[in-house]
């Protein structure tokens, strides 16, 4: 599960389909899921939407000049922004939105 984790931090900007991680992790995907969630608690995916949450939130928090929330929510491959939003809360307390305004000098 290490191999995978640290695979999922080191391409997190990019596409990964489970079958990739199955591969990275030498382990059939019921192996996979059950393994993940003995050592941490939650799916590959899971920790994949949890990754590229975090890193979404540093973004806004750096606050680019021309940087948006819909912008930022598409790097970190979210394609769906209400979810995206859902998701954000749920994590942080706050909208992405806010995450942007709060951060705006």
């Amino acid at each position: 599960v290490r191999k995978v984790r640290d695979y999922l931090h080191a391409h997190a900007h990019e596409p990964i389909e489970l079958d990739q991680l199955c591969a990275v992790g030498q382990v059939p995907l019921r192996t996979l899921h059950h393994q993940f969630r003995r050592h941490f608690g939650m799916s590959p995916l899971q920790m994949l939407r949890d990754i590229r949450l975090d890193r979404a939130r540093a973004d806004l928090l750096r606050c680019a000049p021309g940087a948006s929330v819909t912008g930022i929510a598409l790097n970190w491959g979210f394609d769906h922004f209400g979810r995206f939003a859902a998701h954000y809360r749920q994590r942080f307390g706050e909208t992405p939105r806010e995450t942007l305004r709060r951060a705006r000098p």
